[in-house]
């Protein structure tokens, strides 16, 4: 947003989708293939991004080559009617994912932050004790944010049983029920 290659009611569109009606609403070509919602966020990405001016006309006269797209298995690596993408910006192309085929837009948010900040900011993360210790010092804990079911602490102690570690070594779950736990410094 800073640098100004993404607008701000871009952004919003991506972040909320639709929050206000668009001013100007065109008759939807096709609702059998194009959902309700999906054609109001076609009206408010043609009044929000300057290079997509038309999109909604565009639809309209490549409507079967937009369909066709629209029910590609992977749209987000198929060119859009005319190279239609060749116009606007990956963010862009991004929210007209997002507009079509939501499920997709990962892939297109993967290569945004690839292209613009880096892979190390889509690679996964370090995924042994042994590579996640190697990037910690004594100033930088390890937190796990965890998904149900998932337990690091046999392999954290492991790792704590292999540096020979045990006196430095503090555990504390901060799940259900251990605020009090963690306040007293258990």
């Amino acid at each position: 947003l800073k640098k100004g290659d993404i607008s701000s009611g871009e952004w919003d569109l991506l972040l909320k989708g639709v929050v206000n009606k668009p001013a100007k609403t065109v008759r939807n070509p096709d609702p059998k293939h194009i959902p309700a919602k999906a054609w109001e966020f076609v009206c408010a990405l043609e009044e929000t991004a300057t290079p997509l001016e038309g999109l909604t006309e565009h639809i309209r006269r490549n409507l079967k080559a937009w369909v066709a797209w629209i029910h590609s298995p992977e749209p987000q690596d198929t060119p859009l009617p005319d190279n239609l993408q060749a116009q606007m910006t990956l963010f862009q192309f991004t929210l007209i994912i997002r507009c079509f085929r939501s499920e997709k837009v990962y892939f297109t948010i993967s290569k945004f932050v690839e292209d613009n900040l880096g892979n190390q900011f889509i690679a996964p993360p370090p995924s042994t004790m042994e590579e996640i210790y190697a990037d910690t010092d004594f100033k930088t804990p390890v937190i796990f944010v965890l998904s149900q079911g998932a337990n690091p602490t046999g392999m954290i102690h492991k790792l704590v049983a292999d540096k020979k570690m045990h006196e430095k070594f503090d555990s504390l779950s901060l799940g259900q029920n251990q605020d009090k736990k963690s306040r007293r410094g258990h």
